[in-house]
């Protein structure tokens, strides 16, 4: 069984009522809060302090802007003013760049800063209402990405997902795994691409390589003749134990790793992923999403 996920304080339970529902309820009347603060008109000194990295607006087709604003869904937490400036098409616009810099959390925890303004931009939206289809679809189609992220860290984790069907909600987790996979190697070899990565036959010429330039001095010193047998023995003795501290260094630097690894999915995850869902399916009539909020008792490892 899964440890439960902590849940903020939220004073006196209904005595009765189960502890993940008060949370939902919680969760729902906060967001309702937020909602009437978000939509009063903000000062004109709260409005006129905002600075570059605090923008009022998305617009359409903008790369530069994308790219700032993936930014600074990462990187900073969302203002009051800034988010009562914005208007609906930003709003929407910005919920699917959220919505692509979730999809990058499929192997990682969910940003804190990310989930802040998922829930902020959400809270900002107009209600259902007033929305078109096509639009209540960028809301629908943020909760799946957040169901299809809570199945790959499953995944990530365990080899495999023992969790609930979701073959009902468009088969869009299921396309989506399909090419993150397939395209994983490629992405991989790319991104060392990027990178410049220097590409090694074997570990041996690695080592090789290293023993060569430590030695080259010496050689220099002692001129262009060829080692005779006792220098090629000395060579190879050289490699060997190059060989064997590269080892070591790297079991140390794995175990340190091991040591540091955060938890993972830790809560923040887990609860933002919950969040999406509840408003998805609350707010905007996403009822059948709700198979994607899963019991904070769900097993895992079965």
């Amino acid at each position: 069984m899964a440890p439960s996920i902590a849940a903020p304080v939220i004073g006196p339970v209904q005595p009765g009522i189960k502890a993940q529902d008060a949370f939902y309820n919680y969760l729902e009347t906060r967001f309702e809060t937020l909602r009437r603060n978000l939509r009063a008109s903000p000062s004109v000194q709260a409005v006129q302090i905002l600075d570059d990295q605090h923008p009022i607006s998305l617009p359409f087709g903008n790369r530069m802007a994308d790219k700032e604003w993936k930014y600074h869904l990462l990187n900073t937490t969302p203002l009051p003013a800034q988010l009562a400036s914005l208007d609906s098409p930003s709003i929407l616009r910005l919920l699917k760049l959220v919505e692509g810099q979730l999809e990058n959390c499929r192997k990682s925890n969910i940003p804190k800063n990310l989930g802040l303004w998922a829930w902020s931009l959400l809270a900002k939206l107009d209600d259902v209402g007033l929305l078109q289809t096509r639009e209540v679809s960028v809301v629908r189609d943020l909760a799946k990405m957040a169901i299809w992220v809570r199945m790959m860290h499953h995944k990530a984790k365990h080899g495999r997902s023992n969790d609930p069907d979701y073959e009902h909600i468009d088969n869009y987790p299921d396309e989506n795994a399909a090419q993150h996979e397939e395209g994983e190697a490629v992405d991989d070899q790319a991104d060392a691409t990027e990178a410049g990565a220097p590409e090694v036959e074997s570990v041996e010429d690695a080592v090789e390589a290293q023993i060569q330039k430590e030695i080259a001095p010496e050689q220099d010193a002692k001129g262009d003749a060829a080692l005779d047998l006792d220098s090629k023995d000395q060579f190879l003795d050289a490699i060997a134990a190059k060989k064997r501290e590269l080892q070591t260094q790297a079991e140390a630097e794995a175990k340190r790793g091991d040591q540091k690894q955060e938890e993972f999915p830790d809560t923040n995850t887990c609860v933002t992923i919950d969040m999406l869902v509840t408003v998805a399916s609350e707010f905007y009539g996403q009822k059948d999403l709700l198979v994607g909020r899963l019991p904070w008792d769900h097993p895992t490892t079965d």
